[in-house]
């Protein structure tokens, strides 16, 4: 280990100290990890960081409990990339995950973007409509390239948007299969999921009970089902067979409705009968430091009014593409929140204030249904925003980065 460019108060025989103490300790995990945390807390306060001379691709399976194989590390500027995760490989700490949840509108991805500068993290996006292609301003997707298979926005890998075709379905299981090869493809980065389909994120780090997969053909016949018979007869028929999950779904969710008569139908029991208790369970805080966006309630309602004023045309712009290209006008990315009334506009059915009304109210309710979704975590890093002047990017990751790194 080497002092690079040494700034001011710090001195190359207390870097020294320090680190031979962690190796005399490394057989103990506990204290092994209590000294990396020192050691990092030491050069945070004095204006620097830790990096390793070369980058670790991945982490050796067999470690020599006797002999320091690894790369050395060295203290950079504080210009350059925040890597404690470096510590946690160098020490063979486990890593842990971010998780960044909140309503439609509250700066998740400006935030998750952040957080991956400053820690040389990977993002995967949690959000159930930013997965289709052709789907980009209505769905807030943020501009990227696709280099080598992998999707970049700011240089940052960004996980899980822009790869379905609009007449694909994706649900929370395959959100998990994917989600868990990209970690196990990486195991030595951390990973920041980012997005308010609450759903995904509880399947990946809580646990969802096994339930029947989508069948194409009952769900294509449930669509026409209620296309032809309206919501309520949905509704209705789930009622049926499922009194217990038509009590708790409204029928105004007509994608939950759905799901639930799919399950039961495929099951031959009812969907309430399936369900084991994994629904309601906490976020393990050993798998990750979960964070909520929590903005007033006026406030979001004002983000998301500016954000659906300026999102009507392009939105227009690209259903009209999607159409060209072949799109179904009743494929599974042309029924995200805000494509059916977009259609109704372009078609001549609805005016385009009638339309703005209309998509306003919709993400309004969307987002009242993902806070009473999110309010269930008691243990979440909760974000207060009173006030626009409050959401700084650049401020609330390095709050989320200490909380982090005391947390790990």
């Amino acid at each position: 280990m080497r002092l690079l460019y040494p700034p001011p108060e710090i001195t190359q025989a207390e870097l020294e100290d320090l680190y031979a103490a962690i190796r005399r300790t490394r057989e103990n995990f506990l204290e092994a990890k209590e000294k990396c945390y020192r050691l990092f807390c030491l050069i945070k306060r004095r204006g620097c960081y830790l990096q390793t001379k070369r980058k670790i691709n991945k982490a050796p399976k067999h470690r020599d409990k006797t002999k320091d194989k690894h790369s050395s590390c060295l203290l950079v500027l504080p210009q350059s990339s925040l890597s404690f995760s470096v510590l946690l490989i160098y020490y063979n700490i486990p890593m842990k995950h971010i998780v960044l949840a909140g309503p439609t509108a509250s700066g998740k991805t400006e935030l998750a973007l952040s957080l991956a500068r400053k820690l040389d993290a990977q993002i995967i996006s949690a959000d159930s409509r930013q997965i289709y292609r052709g789907l980009t301003h209505g769905t807030a997707k943020p501009e990227g390239v696709w280099e080598k298979g992998t999707y970049f926005v700011q240089g940052i890998p960004y996980h899980l948007v822009d790869f379905l075709p609009p007449d694909k379905t994706f649900d929370a299981a395959a959100f998990c299969a994917q989600a868990t090869a990209l970690t196990l493809e990486n195991p030595d980065s951390p990973f920041i999921f980012a997005g308010g389909t609450g759903m995904y994120l509880h399947a990946f780090f809580v646990g969802m009970d096994p339930l029947p997969p989508s069948d194409p053909a009952l769900r294509a016949e449930l669509t026409a089902f209620a296309a032809a018979r309206g919501k309520e007869a949905l509704h209705a028929r789930l009622a049926e067979k499922d009194p217990v999950s038509a009590a708790q779904i409204p029928a105004g969710n007509i994608q939950r409705v759905m799901r639930a008569l799919e399950i039961t139908l495929l099951a031959g029991k009812p969907a309430s009968e399936l369900k084991s208790g994994a629904f309601f369970g906490q976020f393990p805080e050993e798998k990750a430091l979960f964070v909520y966006l929590n903005w007033d309630k006026e406030l979001l309602n004002a983000r998301i009014e500016r954000r659906t004023r300026g999102m009507l045309d392009p939105m227009a712009a690209e259903t009209r593409a999607l159409l060209a290209a072949g799109a179904a006008a009743d494929c599974p990315a042309l029924k995200s929140l805000g494509y059916p009334q977009i259609l109704q506009w372009i078609n001549g059915e609805k005016s385009r204030e009638e339309t703005f009304d209309k998509i306003f109210t919709l993400t309004r309710q969307y987002a009242k249904r993902q806070r009473t979704w999110f309010n269930r975590y008691k243990n979440a890093l909760r974000l207060e925003l009173h006030s626009e002047k409050e959401f700084s990017a650049e401020d609330l990751s390095q709050h989320i980065i200490e909380k982090y790194t005391s947390y790990v």
